[in-house]
């Protein structure tokens, strides 16, 4: 029953801004309007203010603006028909124009309000959720979706320097509705250990990547971590001299861009970068930073992000980077 009376609610909403779009229009253009009513059938209230009545009438299912030469000759000099035919045609179109800026603002207002539209966060449980039995907690989102096969390895890199291996085919097959393993308990990590990037490989060819808040960056070579024992665990899987920003496996050398919170960013080739055995090597400099800055974001760049990407690219490392143009700006603020 409700959705059925939010249904005629809304549709009477519709028309209403609809027909106050008409109204606006005919009464700037001085139209003479003899009835704007809100509401058919029989009148509820009504008020005559001027040449015009205003009415609320009982059903809640359109509305009407009754302008004087609308549907016939008149000769008032307010009237609709010997109004200028750019004025008629804005009046007319005014009604839907009201009805594209009701659905920019209600669009606008639903984006504004967390928790209405999807996401891959948890931002609250339902009373005895069984998802949050599985160590769950609000605030968890989902970070990664990869699609390989069960022959695959998965490494689980850790907040604590370490990695944790598994195979694809240690994790049973289940639906896509369905939670799956807990990584903390499955993989057995320590006490309040949380899991941060996730490398799936085969071959052990490729690189990981390391960047630190400090401007190093650590170029590892992803057989660093094969084993022949089938160990479980690694420690000092990466350094832990500064904060890491980001993990990342890539199979073969790409470009980065790195920003710093000082609003610079800078394009790298990561084969500039030498790769290191040593899987907790400290890494080289490759973003120069001011006092009290760090790295605080890294991503891969995708072609046509920046306008100019010379800009930002370097011959030499390390490198301050370039504060963005004003053309990047724009296209970064379109991005988000």
């Amino acid at each position: 029953m409700w959705p059925f009376v939010v249904a005629i609610l809304f549709f009477g909403l519709l028309i209403s801004i609809h027909e106050l779009g008409h109204f606006t229009f005919a009464k700037l253009f001085k139209v003479k309007v003899n009835e704007f009513a809100l509401g058919m059938g029989p009148a509820i209230f009504k008020k005559k203010k001027g040449d015009t009545t205003y009415a609320l009438r009982l059903l809640p299912i359109g509305g009407y603006v009754s302008m004087e030469g609308e549907d016939e000759e008149s000769q008032d000099e307010n009237a609709f028909n010997r109004k200028k035919v750019w004025q008629k045609f804005i009046i007319v179109a005014a009604g839907a124009i009201m009805n594209l800026i009701l659905g920019v603002l209600i669009v606008a207002t639903i984006l504004s309000m967390d928790g209405l539209i999807g996401t891959n966060k948890i931002l609250r449980f339902n009373e005895n959720a069984i998802s949050q039995q599985t160590g769950l907690k609000e605030g968890d989102e989902l970070s990664q979706t990869v699609e390989t096969t069960n022959a695959a390895e998965l490494l689980f890199f850790t907040d604590k320097c370490q990695v944790y291996k598994a195979k694809a085919s240690d994790f049973e097959d289940t639906k896509a509705s369905a939670l799956g393993d807990f990584i903390p308990s499955k993989l057995e990590f320590e006490k309040d250990e949380k899991p941060i990037y996730m490398a799936v490989t085969s071959d052990y060819k490729g690189y990981m990547l390391f960047v630190f808040e400090n401007g190093k960056v650590a170029k590892v070579t992803m057989s660093g971590y094969a084993t022949k024992t089938n160990r479980k665990k690694l420690i000092k899987a990466y350094s832990d001299k500064s904060p890491i920003v980001a993990v990342m496996y890539i199979e073969e050398d790409a470009e980065l861009v790195l920003s710093s919170t000082a609003g610079r960013h800078l394009l790298v080739n990561t084969g500039a970068i030498s790769p290191k055995a040593a899987k907790d090597t400290a890494g080289v400099n490759v973003m120069t930073l001011k006092k009290y800055h760090k790295v605080q974001d890294v991503r891969l760049y995708k072609e046509g992000e920046f306008t100019k990407p010379h800009r930002y690219r370097t011959k030499t490392l390390p490198a301050a980077g370039a504060t963005l143009s004003a053309d990047d700006t724009a296209e970064q603020l379109s991005l988000m």
